[in-house]
């Protein structure tokens, strides 16, 4: 089986050379840095072949909740000053943008584009050691605990394009 991987602004990109992909994928981290889940969305729809499948798994926001940002969207951006989690870039501080979406953000953003859900699943711990105070219980598996209860950490969606 053949595999393409695009790095690419996902606002400005759209397939024309070739027939629309079997399945897009959305990992972790990236819902935060887009303002219009819609716009991304009908990007993800437009490029997503009858019958394909649509995946994505991604921060829970609650987290943000928890550390003091607005759970809903809201039209101005959180900005920060902070470092950055690459391993290339240790004493960079940069200003970040972010946006808040609820799960119900991005679950009516792709039934609105005729993603069809199948599965939306919520988990209490984080492949990634990435936010203060998360402690490895399991190999792999970094949990957070709010008043002696599991946060749910990362959530996941499964879809197909009807």
């Amino acid at each position: 089986m053949n595999s393409e991987f695009v790095c690419t602004d996902v606002y400005s990109f759209q397939r024309s050379d070739s027939a629309p992909y079997d399945i897009v994928f959305t990992s972790y981290g990236a819902v935060c840095w887009l303002p219009d889940l819609n716009r991304w969305a009908e990007i993800v729809a437009s490029n997503l072949a009858v019958g394909g499948r649509f995946y994505i798994a991604e921060f829970h926001p609650i987290y943000d909740l928890l550390a003091g940002y607005s759970y809903f969207t809201q039209v101005q951006p959180d900005v920060d000053e902070e470092g950055t989690y690459t391993e290339n870039g240790a004493d960079a501080i940069a200003k970040l943008a972010t946006w808040a979406h609820p799960m119900s953000s991005v679950i009516n953003a792709l039934l609105n584009v005729g993603i069809q859900i199948e599965r939306v699943s919520e988990f209490p711990f984080s492949p990634y050691n990435c936010f203060e105070g998360m402690v490895e219980r399991e190999p792999g598996r970094f949990y957070l605990s709010h008043k002696g209860n599991h946060v749910p950490i990362v959530y996941s969606i499964t879809g197909k394009k009807g």
